[in-house]
């Protein structure tokens, strides 16, 4: 499994949350609901871009694989 090297947090004054995979570009925004911290959302929401990661990880992993296959032959 990929391991995000740094996630961004942008908190906003509108309750938004705002996180961001670096390394891969892939960026989540999240809209705070009462009661919840930047820290309670960031637990929350860390492992889905990490699965998120995960998913184009592996797709960009078969796309190539495939073009290798295509091009051996």
């Amino acid at each position: 499994m990929p391991k995000i090297e740094k996630v961004t947090i942008h908190y906003s004054e509108k309750r938004t949350a705002a996180y961001q995979s670096v390394e891969h570009g892939l960026s989540l925004e999240v809209t705070l609901n009462e009661g919840e911290s930047p820290k309670s959302v960031t637990d929350k929401y860390t492992p889905i871009l990490r699965d998120m990661v995960t998913a184009i990880t592996q797709e960009e992993i078969e796309l190539l694989a495939a073009e290798s296959l295509e091009t051996k032959r």
